[in-house]
């Protein structure tokens, strides 16, 4: 990959894509505690906290496709490499 094909857009969309589950992951979180407080509805709680576990998921895969991304920004000089915790 030259520095000319940077996928801009798809390094874009994925930054987008992990906002909107972090969000997701929120409303869904408020959603079960709503339906623990009302303890009339386990099919309702059950489904919400499996959606919850295939969001969490789905965020996992995307923040390991952002870290790739961000190693080849790095590698290709858009990037400064960042310190880690324990330097």
């Amino acid at each position: 990959m030259k520095k000319a094909d940077v996928p801009w857009d798809e390094i874009t969309d994925t930054q987008k894509d992990i906002i909107r589950k972090k969000a997701e992951i929120e409303s869904i979180g408020d959603r079960i505690v709503q339906l623990e407080k009302d303890g009339d509805n386990y099919d309702d709680l059950h489904k919400a906290r499996m959606k919850l576990k295939h969001v969490k998921e789905t965020l996992m895969e995307l923040e390991v496709k952002a870290v790739e991304q961000n190693v080849d920004l790095i590698k290709y000089g858009y990037r400064e490499p960042t310190k880690w915790v324990n330097d």
